[in-house]
């Protein structure tokens, strides 16, 4: 890669380091004096150079410091100041605010929908603060808090600048190469300056120091390959509707028939392994685009749930037509037709990048995305014919068809399954059962990266020679004592953590970068019908899956409507990042949790949404969870919602039918007035209507259940008598929605109950507590209990009649 781009990006990233060490309430190592500040003008920027003179490691001590870019001395000077005048775009329409708190606003808390007239479709929040803690999965730190109950003085800016110091000492002594150096320091700024706002004088502190500087890098990146001429009109505003970069968008096409579309064999095995597997393709396919492009990692604005987008120079348009030309000639080899990458871009203009104006370049790359996806293998040309429809040389051999995937391989073997002697597996399917049992017995997975390896027409190989074309090896480590070795020359090895790490494995013979990737990676280790037989009551897996609402809507017009919009690139980036950690992140740890045991297996979670399978009892409160958590971590903003499905299936149920079933039922789900529902046992529901629900789900276990499991001994003739009497009310056609025969029949069977358990006794209190419950809210929940009633049927079902 080009050493000017790698010395562009790195001054980028550190050019306000200085904010960071100046709110520490420390003094910098030159008095700041009329003298210093007609050098430097800010006094933060002097903070950045004396960072730069301790911790910058002496090969790139050569390298110009980023101090002087709000005061340039050089051509470079200018450049930087130009990257940090365009990624800072965010800040024009806030000029006239007074002093923000010194804390990061949590970006979700003020996202807004709109209606097709542009009023709003809910009122925002309060504002909601990050606390100054590093990044971990602990609802402590990633969950915000209103602004009374924040502690973000100097003390915790200076207890999480030293501990930002002693890590960037260590990557001082470690020096291995100006790429490994800078992707360290990214994800190091991450760790540590994720909740640290880049600007709070007269704007709003929705950016953190993080996300401004890694956007400031990318673009910085960008502008290295433009003259200095063009840098000085560009900042003196001149020019301003002339291209400075392109928005370049990737979608992953077929995901999910790809990881779905599998019969039961095997199911529990390769399910999590195509799913992981599709996270590490789009890991390759980007580095494989970043690498052809000559771009550092800066410049990625998101990656996850098979998308990614990223930010290059406007002068590398032409060569991306090539670039996505090789990945489709990769993927037809390996995967025929199953999977595709389609690429689109947009160029931004100078003045492209202020608050009104990136939302139109963000939709427009987006429109060529969409554009490149309808037009698949356009890029081929003449050559589409021959490698997208010629016909296979082989076809119709049964005995070599993939038990697991239904697709016919001359290399397939046993599958070695007793009850299916003669069934086979295809060498994809066997590399993704071994990749699936790899990563639930592993915290770490080092990607290995170096040349793509050649393109062959060969068949039968397996998704570790997928990856290698792209120029991706693969090794798991169980602990951080493990040594890693790769067999072929590596170039540079990046090592994902699953968890918050503190220590790592080693790597031989090639430069390493840290990265900590949340990643569900516990999963059963037993097959869907052992896994059903953990359930209490029925022996039923329940299958979850949720999404966010509007998402679309969200990145396109969340931050204003039309042209009042603020988004910008730094914003969009932070938005991508918000949600991310959450649904990587905090999914992971509710997945992880004592409370599940290790029951719940995580096809995917990821991107925005969740597909999660486990005993069906655990399911309800697990879906619930995420909900309420996804509203906290939002600020309790009413524009931020998702909406699920959760259902049940037998343990040998075919996986794509249980997808396709999700799917239908969710969008069932969101189809409801406001979205934000959950589709159950038939219906759909509120999340507020579900958590009542589940509420009156657990009186009604206590008062069936017997005494020794702390239940009242009542009789189990109560549930079904709530169930006839909301299918009563259900089903009556006269329009009698609130009285009718369900109401005086609710009072007499709950009545009579009670007298024969005795009013005083607690059972008979109980059910006159439900009887005056339905009588005061008019019966209109009267479908809530008979729903209820059914789930509480189904877990104390003793034994599984199969029905």
């Amino acid at each position: 890669m080009d050493e000017n781009v790698l010395k562009a990006a790195l001054a980028g990233l550190l050019h306000d380091i200085g904010k960071f060490a100046q709110r520490t309430g420390d003094r910098p190592s030159r008095l700041w004096d009329t003298e210093a500040e007609r050098e430097y003008k800010y006094e933060h920027a002097v903070f950045s150079g004396d960072f730069v003179e301790q911790y910058l490691p002496e090969a790139l001590k050569p390298l110009s410091p980023p101090a002087y870019h709000h005061a340039p001395k050089s051509e470079f000077d200018r450049l930087i100041q130009l990257a940090d005048r365009l990624s800072a775009g965010e800040r024009d329409s806030d000029v006239e605010r007074a002093r923000q708190p010194k804390s990061l606003q949590a970006i979700l808390s003020h996202v807004q929908l709109f209606k097709p007239d542009g009023q709003a479709v809910e009122s925002l929040p309060l504002a909601f603060y990050w606390p100054l803690k590093p990044l971990a999965l602990d609802d402590k730190v990633i969950f915000p808090a209103p602004d009374g109950e924040r502690e973000n003085g100097d003390q915790a800016y200076g207890a999480l600048w030293q501990a930002f110091l002693r890590e960037a000492d260590d990557l001082k002594r470690t020096y291995a190469g100006i790429d490994t150096y800078l992707e360290n320091l990214l994800n190091l700024l991450q760790h540590y300056a994720w909740c640290v706002p880049a600007a709070y004088y007269k704007c709003v502190p929705d950016i953190s120091l993080y996300d401004h500087s890694r956007m400031t890098a990318a673009l910085a990146a960008c502008l290295s390959s433009h003259s200095s001429e063009q840098i000085h009109d560009w900042l003196k505003d001149e020019a301003q509707d002339q291209p400075v970069a392109m928005l370049v968008g990737g979608d992953l096409s077929g995901v999910q028939d790809f990881i779905y579309t599998i019969s039961s064999k095997k199911a529990a095995k390769t399910l999590r392994g195509r799913s992981f597997y599709l996270q590490l393709l789009t890991e390759a396919v980007l580095r494989f685009v970043l690498r052809e492009l000559g771009l550092p990692y800066t410049n990625v604005i998101y990656s996850g749930g098979g998308h990614f987008y990223l930010i290059a120079s406007i002068k590398l348009r032409d060569q991306l037509a090539d670039v996505q030309r090789r990945i489709t000639e990769i993927l037809l080899v390996h995967h025929r037709t199953a999977l595709y990458l389609a690429l689109g871009c947009a160029p931004v203009p100078a003045g492209g990048f202020r608050v009104g104006e990136f939302y139109k370049h963000w939709n427009d790359m987006h429109h060529d995305l969409s554009r490149a996806k309808q037009q698949r293998y356009r890029e081929l040309g003449l050559a589409m014919h021959e490698k997208v429809f010629k016909p296979e040389a082989h076809g119709g051999n049964r005995e070599q068809t993939c038990a697991v995937c239904g697709e016919e391989s001359l290399h397939a073997t046993a599958l070695g399954e007793p009850d299916d002697p003669q069934g086979k597996i295809c060498p994809l399917c066997k590399s993704f059962e071994e990749i699936g049992t790899e990563l639930s017995k592993s915290e770490f997975v080092a990607l290995g990266l170096s040349q793509p390896s050649e393109l062959s027409g060969e068949i039968g190989k397996t998704a570790y020679d997928v990856l290698g074309a792209f120029g991706m090896s693969v090794q798991f480590a169980a602990n951080p004592h493990q040594t890693i070795a790769f067999d072929s020359p590596i170039q540079q090895v990046v090592m994902w953590s699953f968890k918050d790490a503190q220590s790592w494995p080693i790597v031989k013979s090639a430069p390493v970068v840290h990265s900590v990737r949340y990643t569900v990676n516990q999963v059963p280790e037993m097959d869907f019908s052992d896994l059903q037989e953990k359930a209490t009551g029925i022996s039923r897996l329940g299958v979850l899956r949720m999404d966010v609402d509007n998402l679309g809507d969200l990145f396109k017009d969340g931050f204003g409507w039309r042209k009042n919009s603020r988004a910008t690139l730094s914003r969009l980036a932070a938005l991508s990042f918000s949600l991310s950690l959450f649904f990587e992140g905090w999914v992971k740890a509710l997945c992880e949790s004592p409370e599940y045991d290790n029951l719940i297996y995580a096809v995917y979670a990821g991107g925005d949404d969740v597909f999660l399978i486990g005993p069906w009892d655990k399911m309800p409160g697990l879906a619930n969870r995420i909900a309420r958590d996804l509203d906290r971590f939002s600020g309790h903003n009413a524009n931020i919602h998702a909406s699920g499905e959760l259902s049940f299936i037998h343990g040998k149920y075919p996986v794509y039918q249980a997808a396709e079933d999700a799917h239908k039922a969710l969008e069932q789900a969101k189809h409801t007035n406001g979205k934000a529902a959950l589709s159950f046992l038939g219906q759909t529901w509120k999340w507020d209507t579900f958590s009542r629900m589940t509420d009156e789900f657990n009186r009604l276990v206590k008062i069936a259940s017997k005494k020794k499991d702390g239940g009242l001994s009542g009789p189990q003739s109560i549930l079904q008598v709530l169930r006839k009497l909301a299918r009563d009310r259900a089903s009556d056609k006269r329009g009698r929605t609130i009285w009718g025969p369900w109401a005086w029949q609710s009072v007499y069977h709950l009545t009579r109950r009670a007298e024969q358990a005795g009013k005083e006794s607690p059972l008979g209190q109980e059910l006159i507590a439900i009887r005056e419950s339905l009588k005061n809210n008019d019966y209109q929940d009267l479908d809530q209990w008979g729903a209820a009633a059914r789930w509480a049927q189904l877990f104390l079902r003793e034994g599984d009649d199969n029905r």
